[in-house]
């Protein structure tokens, strides 16, 4: 699901730091991904085909949202070569507001679609759903450079 080099890369990566949990928690408990989503440092944790995507580095401005290091932007599966599940949207002063997108791989690049919510203008209430929202896309890049 991940390019091969991209695995031997992070693996190498996370030997030395990873080396004394391994007798605490096996290999094949899971993996973990680096991407980059609109300048934040994204975790994408893999066990079997289960998907959780978690903010690892918030950008400076979601940060000041609120958004925390490990809230979750995306959790779901693998189902052949598509990934389908829910993602979070994120206000401050306001819950995450889940939403449906499906998506694939494609390259080192992970796209995920679907109509995002719209809020209210005085409130945290999801008032519809848009394609044209801001969220309606969620685009992550692999990043070499974050291991």
């Amino acid at each position: 699901m991940i390019p091969k080099l991209h695995k031997l890369m992070l693996m190498s990566s996370l030997l030395g730091a990873t080396i004394s949990a391994v007798a605490i928690r096996p290999a094949a408990a899971g993996e973990l991904y680096i991407y980059e989503h609109n300048l934040s440092v994204i975790d994408w944790f893999v066990v079997g085909d289960k998907i959780k995507a978690t903010y690892s580095k918030p950008k400076a401005s979601l940060a000041a949202a609120g958004v925390k290091e490990g809230a979750v932007l995306f959790e779901g599966d693998y189902e052949g070569n598509r990934i389908i599940g829910t993602a979070y949207a994120f206000k401050s002063g306001c819950a995450p507001a889940p939403y449906q997108v499906i998506g694939m791989e494609q390259g080192s690049q992970i796209v995920l679609r679907g109509p995002g919510p719209v809020r209210s203008k005085t409130g945290c209430d999801v008032v519809g759903y848009s394609a044209k929202s801001p969220h309606a896309e969620l685009k992550f890049n692999y990043s070499a450079t974050h291991h």
